[in-house]
């Protein structure tokens, strides 16, 4: 099977009306690499963060609540494009990629249920790490080939340092994504554009 490319969806993503239509086109372009979705928690994550701040939520709390909008999102989008295949590890994956499906990763199962990575290595739970983390995390753990940040709009810099300043990418990204090969995706533009984006 060829190294997947690891596609992290903005959850703010999914208030565009023509969203399925973009998400296709770029899934044409990537082919014939087999692609891992990881949609971002967006709104219902919001949410959370926001009860977290009324009601101090233990960390570990609202790290699985958050993790579980990004779930809520992968299953949403997967009842909206029935390509689209809802997956917990790796094996499935492979599975899906070899019917010919892209696949969308369910964060919740394969973080706390069905986790198959040998690595010791374990995310912290805390505000810190975001859905870019977890699909940086997952890239680096599933020797994906790229990891593509879908946002909604341009990357102001290519350095990650400077992103991280700006609260565009969450502030452990840059430790968690190491040199891993990374691009920038402005969905919202009317033609697709790879950005590379590093240290």
């Amino acid at each position: 099977m060829t190294a997947p490319v690891v596609l992290k969806l903005g959850g703010s993503l999914l208030t565009i009306p023509d969203l399925m239509n973009r998400l296709d086109a770029v899934l044409q372009l990537l082919r014939p690499q087999p692609v891992l979705i990881v949609p971002g928690g967006g709104a219902a994550a919001d949410v959370i963060r926001d009860l977290d701040r009324k009601l101090q939520l233990s960390p570990e709390k609202a790290h699985r609540e958050a993790i579980a909008a990004m779930s809520h999102n992968a299953a949403l989008l997967c009842r909206l494009n029935r390509t689209l295949k809802l997956v917990q590890n790796r094996d499935e994956a492979n599975r899906i990629w070899c019917e010919g499906h892209s696949a969308v990763l369910d964060a919740t199962a394969f973080l706390f249920e069905q986790n198959d990575m040998s690595s010791k290595e374990t995310l912290p739970a805390s505000w810190d790490i975001t859905s870019d983390s977890i699909a940086a995390w997952t890239a680096r753990n599933w020797t994906a080939d790229r990891l593509i940040l879908a946002k909604s709009s341009d990357a102001p810099e290519t350095n990650l340092s400077a992103l991280c300043q700006l609260a565009m990418i969450d502030k452990a990204f840059e430790r968690t994504v190491g040199n891993f090969r990374t691009e920038w995706l402005n969905l919202r533009s009317p033609s697709a554009s790879f950005v590379s984006i590093g240290r």
